[in-house]
């Protein structure tokens, strides 16, 4: 079962998640990001084939809807590095670019997407997302899943905003309006409450 947050939001993650959700999730794309940036519903289920691990949303119990989403999916280097040099943005992706999380494996992190619902904004909901997603995270390591590095392409300033908070570190603006940012979890990053226990697994980990 998924886990229960402000009462009527839910968690949904891997096996939990269905067509209809991603559907969902795909809506509340279309409401926030242009067209240039919308994937198709074959596409994104195409990932989620790929590595269940990929998608985190959450779930209206009373409305029955998905009302907030995330993305963070690990990738291949070259695809890692097209987005790094800000020439391309990420519709470029297919399933062959999308990894799964293996033990013992050098990887790099895409986080593509974070969308809440106009109407409920403001509520913390994209902060239970992003502690589940560090939480997630900060777990795989601990089974020596050898995360290295973690990249966003910020297209507001809220984003820009998250990955500021998050440690993450400007590197580009990109030839579609936006500003790449990075984590390095192989360097001495910045410790910030958003990703407190990520940098403690990474700190303990190096011991």
């Amino acid at each position: 079962m998924g886990k229960t947050n402000k009462n009527k939001f839910v968690i949904l993650e891997n096996a939990e998640i269905s067509v209809t959700h991603i559907q969902q999730a795909l809506n509340l794309d279309y409401e926030a990001y242009e067209n240039a940036l919308h994937l198709t519903l074959e596409t994104c289920i195409a990932y989620f084939k790929k590595n269940k691990d990929i998608y985190l949303m959450l779930f209206d119990t009373d409305n029955k809807k998905i009302i907030a989403y995330l993305n963070v999916s690990p990738i291949t280097n070259s695809a890692y590095e097209k987005i790094r040099s800000g020439i391309a943005n990420d519709t470029f992706l297919t399933a062959n670019d999308i990894l799964n999380y293996e033990s013992g494996k050098d990887l790099s992190v895409y986080f593509s997407s974070i969308v809440v619902e106009k109407n409920y904004r403001k509520m913390g909901l994209s902060k239970i997302l992003i502690n589940r997603i560090i939480e997630k995270l900060s777990n795989l390591i601990l089974t020596n899943v050898k995360i290295k590095r973690i990249i966003a392409d910020a297209i507001s300033r809220q984003g820009e905003y998250l990955c500021k908070k998050m440690g993450m570190k400007k590197l580009t603006k990109t030839q579609h309006d936006s500003v790449i940012y990075e984590l390095l979890l192989e360097n001495n990053f910045s410790k910030t409450p958003l990703n407190k226990k990520l940098y403690d697994t990474v700190k303990m980990i190096k011991k």
